[in-house]
């Protein structure tokens, strides 16, 4: 049966694109059945300083991360790549529902913390009127907000649908079956120790990206497990008010409903995750240029793609 094209969007500086970057797209691309992701680098971020390294660098990067992942149609793209000009992620997509017409789906791709700040975005809650919102929700961070913010409140009870988390897996199994097999970690001549010798990397297939979020083609029954988890639960110790989201046994049928309108509601999905922190990799990796340390470099393996980890020490980027 037919349906709209559907494309998620996951968009920032991606300095260095890293392991949650892919987490967050495998994810957004098997719960809402994306026909593509587009990666979608800014070359100016109006948010905060413009990113030391050069965006030619990020982008060759982000080129090297998703390369392995042509069976699941990640893409990149160029709409934020214009320097000198404030790119804002309500002109992206706005700039991007042109370009794709009124009835495809656009899923745009962000974190819980962007979500909770919403309201200080330029136009951020216009957003869904170019697509909807897939916020991916660590478990430990609470929906809650301050009293203060009645509007991003309203914004987001009245569109969003909390879909619930994974809590027999933990996020290493899902990787080592999601991402590229690393290869052995040897000393190849010439090389960092910790750096492995061979840069081929196994292509994921479409069994190993298959997650518990898959959704079904058969309307209403979408093979998900019935572990939502419930948000009015979370306000005895959620600090500020906790959000009222549509939950547990009601989500089933809505989220069909959803995923065949082209825009316009939030899903948000608690999943268990590791939190990376593309400021800590940047030290360690600056720390490693001072030190000589290789354990300092083997403790980013896993979290960085070796072939873009090796494109970082060939130009010695993040180095003080």
């Amino acid at each position: 049966m037919w349906r709209s094209p559907r494309t998620g969007v996951l968009g920032g500086s991606f300095n260095p694109v890293h392991r949650d970057h892919m987490e967050l797209a495998l994810l957004a691309r098997e719960l809402c059945a994306l026909d593509e992701v587009l990666f979608v680098p800014n070359n100016a971020p109006p948010h905060r300083h413009a990113p030391q390294t050069a965006y030619a660098d990020r982008l060759a990067m982000l080129a090297l991360a998703v390369e392995p992942y042509q069976s699941c149609n990640f893409k990149l793209s160029d709409l934020e790549s214009e320097p000198k000009v404030n790119h804002y992620t309500y002109d992206t997509l706005k700039r991007l529902r042109a370009q794709v017409g009124p009835q495809h789906g656009l899923f745009f791709i962000l974190g819980l913390d962007s979500l909770l700040y919403l309201d200080e975005w330029h136009k951020g809650l216009q957003l869904t009127d170019y697509a909807h919102l897939v916020c991916i929700a660590r478990v430990g961070y609470t929906l809650s907000l301050p009293e203060h913010k009645e509007a991003l409140r309203a914004y987001i009870e009245n569109r969003a649908l909390l879909i619930g988390e994974d809590t027999a897996k933990m996020p290493t199994e899902d990787l080592s079956q999601a991402v590229p097999k690393k290869a052995p970690a040897d000393s190849a001549q010439g090389q960092p120790a910790g750096i492995a010798q061979s840069e081929q990397r196994v292509q994921p297939t479409q069994s190993d990206i298959t997650t518990q979020y898959a959704v079904n083609s058969q309307p209403n029954t979408p093979n998900t497990p019935d572990t939502a988890v419930d948000a009015a639960s979370e306000a005895e110790s959620a600090p500020g008010l906790p959000l009222s989201i549509r939950s547990k046994e009601r989500w089933r049928g809505e989220l069909q409903e959803i995923l065949s309108a082209p825009c316009g509601q939030i899903l948000v999905v608690r999943r268990k995750l590791h939190e990376l922190s593309s400021t800590v990799l940047r030290q360690t990796l600056a720390q490693y240029y001072i030190s000589g340390n290789d354990t300092l470099l083997q403790s980013l393996q896993g979290l960085i793609d070796p072939v873009v980890l090796r494109y970082i020490l060939s130009r010695r980027l993040y180095a003080p």
